[in-house]
């Protein structure tokens, strides 16, 4: 396996990955707009693209919204996302197979996002 395996998959240099995107992906938030929710508060289609060198580091062009900051190694992500607003989203969590399960955890608030809301997001990962 390589440094940038997901469990049975090396990723070459530059490679462009999508994870959620479709019907399948979802974001369950935990705390939203800053208050513990009682019900869960789901939100379909959620999304991540970026881009994996060979080494596991996680990039991203500076492309209008956000930009991406971190790592994908060992079956294991870890990343930041940095809105022009300077919202600041965290996420931390496993790759298992095409799956990836991740907490998300807002740092630093706007973009509709208060500091401390807190999800959790499931989406399939694909290499493009």
């Amino acid at each position: 396996m390589g440094v940038c395996s997901n469990k049975s998959k090396s990723i070459p240099q530059g490679q462009k990955v999508l994870i959620g995107g479709d019907e399948n992906a979802y974001c369950i938030w935990k705390i939203k707009d800053g208050q513990q929710q009682e019900q869960d508060f789901k939100i379909l289609g959620w999304e991540m693209r970026i881009i994996v060198d060979e080494k596991g580091t996680i990039w991203s062009a500076p492309s209008g919204e956000k930009i991406y900051s971190g790592y994908l190694k060992e079956g294991y992500l870890k990343a930041v996302s940095t809105y022009k607003d300077g919202a600041q989203i965290s996420y931390d969590g496993q790759v298992d197979g095409a799956r990836v399960q991740l907490q998300c955890k807002v740092l630093n608030g706007g973009s509709g996002f208060k500091t401390g809301d807190l999800a959790e997001c499931v989406g399939n990962i694909r290499y493009m």
